[in-house]
Parts: C-alpha cells; sequence; structure tokens
C-alpha cells in the first residue's frame, strides 16, 4: 500500500516538474566599455564580472599621450536604472605634451622651452546611475572626486640679449580636481 501511495505522489507532481519556470540565464562575466571623461580622456576597456553586482575593468587610455585606467565598479541593484559605486586609478605615461599646450594656450615664445615633457596619475571615487542591462548594452553617467598627481620634467632656457639662463626642476603638483565619466558596456 505505501509503494502504491509513493507512485501516486510521483505520477502526480511529475508534470508539474516538467513544466516548473526555467531559471533565469546567468548574467554575462566577460565585456567591454568606451568611457569619455576628465581626466580619464578616452578610455577602451575590458571588463570582468565575476557577480551580477561586481564589475572590473582595465583598459587603453589616450588624451594628449597614452595610458591605463583600472576602475571597480559597484552596482547592486539588478534593475534597469540602478545606482552605482566606482573606484578607479589611472595614469598617463610621461609624453611631449607640451606642443599641445604651447599652441592650445597661446603660450609666449620665450615661455616656451619651460613646457615640454609631464605625465600624471590619480585616484578618485564616482557615484553614478546605471541605464540598461547587464546581459547587453548599459550606460553609466558618473560623478566624483579624485586625487590628482602632475608630473612636470625640468627644463633650461637662455633668453637672447640678455644672455641669462634659466632652469626649472622636475615638479610635482598635487591636489584634488572633481571628475566626470561616461561609459558605454556592452556585456557578453
Amino acid at each position: 500500500m505505501r509503494s502504491l501511495v509513493v507512485a501516486a505522489l510521483i505520477a502526480v507532481s511529475a508534470p508539474a516538474l516538467a513544466h516548473a519556470a526555467p531559471a533565469d540565464e546567468p548574467y554575462p562575466h566577460f565585456g567591454a566599455s568606451l568611457a569619455l571623461g576628465a581626466p580619464d580622456g578616452a578610455v577602451a576597456s575590458l571588463i570582468g564580472s565575476p557577480w551580477y553586482w561586481l564589475i572590473a575593468d582595465v583598459g587603453f587610455a589616450y588624451t594628449l599621450q597614452p595610458g591605463i585606467v583600472a576602475g571597480v565598479t559597484l552596482q547592486p541593484i539588478d534593475f534597469a536604472i540602478a545606482p552605482t559605486l566606482r573606484g578607479e586609478y589611472g595614469h598617463y605615461f610621461t609624453g611631449n605634451a607640451g606642443n599641445y599646450i604651447k599652441k592650445w594656450a597661446n603660450v609666449p615664445t620665450e615661455l616656451q622651452p619651460f613646457i615640454s615633457e609631464a605625465s600624471y596619475s590619480w585616484w578618485s571615487a564616482y557615484l553614478g546611475l546605471a541605464i540598461g542591462s547587464r546581459r547587453g548594452f548599459t550606460f553609466r553617467i558618473e560623478g566624483g572626486v579624485g586625487w590628482i598627481t602632475l608630473y612636470v620634467k625640468g627644463a633650461s632656457a637662455t633668453f637672447p640679449g640678455d644672455n641669462v639662463t634659466v632652469s626649472t626642476a622636475d615638479t610635482k603638483f598635487t591636489g584634488f580636481v572633481p571628475m566626470a565619466r561616461l561609459t558605454f558596456a556592452y556585456y557578453f
């Protein structure tokens, strides 16, 4: 009798088990993004996301010279519009940004020798808003504050007529600056 009851329960529950709703598809673990920001410049990144709420990225950046940017974004809510919290480190390698600065800022000829190689690094924290799906395309707009360090290589110049030579040492400037970032990401 007992085996008959068990067989009846199995027969009754089998159709219900067969028609159970499928589990949601898992979130993609990888993606790519393009970001535009200050001081980031343009950044093309690869994304790794072991959990839906954690997004890590590392990428190639470019403004006046090449650089790298790495960051971690927390997106704790799984919804079409969600808040984000991001931490980031970036570094632009030493390059001759002085040529661009001289042209754009109309630096007087006698001061141009003092503007040559420069690089900068920063640590930043952002609050933002993500719009889209972590199973496809997402757009994030973020703003925050960062600690920037600017390194400027020393230079020397001799002024004609006076025959005076002026030299500057390598200089480092640091301080807090506002940050902004727009990110377009696709998860696959």
